[in-house]
């Protein structure tokens, strides 16, 4: 069966154990747990393009530029 990478939560997950599963444009996606397939389910987008690491990673670069900037 083989493991799986719970996008919510990022713990591997063994697809033959997984808690939940979910399609998604035409892929299984697997989680360790019914809260994280919720929270998927509710904006899959934001976990398959890790949009939280990226705002997060934009709020530590704008800090710098503006010391820079002064």
């Amino acid at each position: 069966w083989g493991e799986a990478v719970d996008p919510v939560c990022g713990m591997t997950v063994e697809i033959s154990h997984a808690a939940a599963m979910s399609v998604y444009q035409g892929k299984f996606i697997y989680f360790c747990n019914v809260s994280c397939k919720e929270k998927f389910d509710g904006a899959p987008e934001k976990f398959l393009r890790g949009e939280e690491r990226v705002e997060s990673e934009k709020g530590l670069n704008q800090s710098p530029s503006a010391t820079t900037q002064n």
